[in-house]
This record gives C-alpha cells, sequence and structure tokens, in this order.
C-alpha cells in the first residue's frame, strides 16, 4: 500500500493520519515493521520543505502497490484518484453514505457537497434522464467507513486482501473504464480478468505492452453531450404530440 500526499494542517483527515499512521496501521512507532496482513505499506508526505518527488518516481510507487490511501484534499476532485488507477492501484477512500445530495453518496464529508455524482466524470447520475447510466465509482475503490474513520481502515484492508475475487473484480472494473480517464492513452489489446496472485498487480506495462484504439476522456465527453442532446430532443418531441 502506498500513501503519498500533501498534509497542510487544514486538512484534517490528511494531518491525523500522518501523526499517528503508526498505530492505526497496527504498529506502536514508526520503526516497525511495516506491512498489514504481509502487504508492506510506504508512507510519504509531501510539502513542508521536502525535496518533491519526480512524477516518475510516484507513478513507480503507485505501480508496486495493491492499494493507493486518497484522502480529502482542497476540492473534491483530485487528479491522485485518477493517477493510482492509471499506475493500477486501487484507490483506497473514505465512504460516507450521505452526502448533502439526496441518494448519493460521497467518498468525501458530506458537509463538503462532494457526492460522487458531482464529483466524478461519466458517474451515475450524470446522464440525463437515464439512471442507470454512467459509471459506478463504489465499484473502483476499496473503501472504509468514514464515521467509524479510521478505525476501520486496517479492518477493510484486511477483508479485501482475504477476498481475492473482489480484488480481481475491482482491477478488472478498472481497466475496463480507465481509458476514460485520459486523453488519448492507449490501452491493451490482450487483458486478464484473472490473477495468478493478489500482489501481482496491473500496471502501466500491461496497459502499454501493445497498443490499440480505445475510447478516451474526448469521446465519453462527446458521448455524454449526445446522449444529452437525444434526450432532449426526444422530449422536445413528445411535448408537441
Amino acid at each position: 500500500m502506498s500513501v503519498i500526499m500533501g498534509t497542510p494542517g487544514s486538512l484534517r483527515w490528511r494531518a491525523a493520519f500522518m501523526r499517528d499512521y503508526p498505530t492505526i496501521l497496527g504498529g506502536k512507532n514508526r520503526s516497525q515493521n511495516r506491512s498489514i496482513g504481509g502487504l508492506p505499506y510506504k508512507v510519504i508526505s509531501l510539502g513542508h520543505g521536502r525535496r518533491p518527488l519526480r512524477q516518475d518516481n510516484i507513478s513507480a510507487l503507485y505501480q508496486d502497490s495493491v492499494f493507493c490511501l486518497i484522502l480529502p484534499g482542497d476540492g473534491c476532485p483530485q487528479k491522485r484518484f485518477f493517477d493510482v488507477m492509471l499506475n493500477g492501484c486501487i484507490p483506497l477512500v473514505l465512504y460516507f453514505k450521505e452526502s448533502d445530495e439526496d441518494g448519493y453518496p460521497t467518498f468525501y464529508q458530506w458537509s463538503n457537497s462532494c457526492s460522487i455524482r458531482r464529483t466524478y466524470p461519466y458517474a451515475k447520475g450524470t446522464f440525463f434522464e437515464d439512471a442507470a447510466a454512467g459509471i459506478d465509482y463504489t465499484s473502483l475503490v476499496v473503501t472504509f467507513d468514514g464515521l467509524s474513520g479510521f478505525d476501520d481502515l486496517k479492518p477493510s484492508i484486511e477483508a479485501a486482501l482475504q477476498d481475492k475475487e473482489r480484488l480481481i473484480r475491482i482491477r478488472q472494473t478498472i481497466r475496463n473504464y480507465v481509458t476514460l480517464f485520459s486523453y488519448g492513452l492507449p490501452t491493451s489489446s490482450s487483458s486478464s480478468s484473472s490473477l495468478s496472485d493478489v500482489k501481482d498487480k496491473a500496471d502501466t506495462g500491461e496497459l502499454s505492452s501493445s497498443f490499440s484504439y480505445a475510447p478516451d476522456a474526448f469521446m465519453a465527453t462527446l458521448v455524454s453531450i449526445r446522449h444529452y442532446l437525444f434526450h432532449l430532443n426526444d422530449d422536445k418531441s413528445k411535448a408537441k404530440k
């Protein structure tokens, strides 16, 4: 598991995690063996005068991780959320069943107006008059309960590690959608729906080993606009009858 993030004091979830992560993840101090269920973890705090990491080093850490912890930032969307998936890592996020928008959960605090529908592109609920259309973002992540907070983080990781089929399913779903989160990203022409080992992660090497055309963010945006215009015109036609 990788945790790479800035930790300004105003971001309470990040600050609390960086202050107490050895205890949160089951250790007693920072010098102990860092692993959860046999899975090593690495925590890196950015900023505060520290030497910045090169982007290729950050990508390499994501590619070498099963989970990447994504905690709330300054705003609802975070580039990091998509970066980890583009590098074959499963986002590990808070989950709140209720947001300020009825019927839609959030990966942030409810008071931040960050419902999944409002925050992420092509999400379910964003397609005009078609509630079933769009991406179910809960199928792309592993969550821990927002109300329980960090008390639920380690148990959620351990439970996910024990459910190999679940991890296979999540990673395959990420592979199905990942090209929609970038412009012009090629995809592998040969993808596998199974893993020989839960730690044998999908990474950009797999995605780029052989190139083929795949829908990207530009094409997905055109589809969503076309969907809106089609249903809008259909409604106007029905109104004239």
